[in-house]
């Protein structure tokens, strides 16, 4: 808010993700969730490939994933697609005075 429009802050939320990525060799975790490791380590390549070379940041954006379902199907690009260099509109994260827009 402080920043405004200058402001560098880059948001990404992933749907079906949590943070005890462990817990997704269970069936009842893999039914639900996808690995929320996978794109940490996608932000921080994301990040070093900006800092090091200018690669501009994708835009704040709401990531979709499906999750498998069935603890014995392996995970495809299919279940964890990427972060987007250009997301759809409707997957945009929006800043407005003192609101953050995440749609659904």
């Amino acid at each position: 808010m402080v920043e405004g429009k200058r402001s560098r802050l880059h948001y990404y939320e992933v749907t079906n993700a949590q943070h005890l990525d462990a817990f997704n060799g269970f069936p009842d975790y893999a039914k639900a969730y996808v690995p929320l490791h996978h794109y940490f380590i996608q932000a921080l390549d994301l990040m070093y490939d900006h800092l090091r070379n200018g690669r501009a940041l994708p835009p704040s954006q709401l990531v979709r994933t499906q999750p498998r379902g069935d603890a014995t199907r392996p995970i495809s690009a299919d279940n964890v697609p990427s972060i987007s260099d250009t997301p759809p509109p409707g997957d945009r994260i929006t800043f407005g005075t003192a609101q953050v827009r995440i749609p659904n």
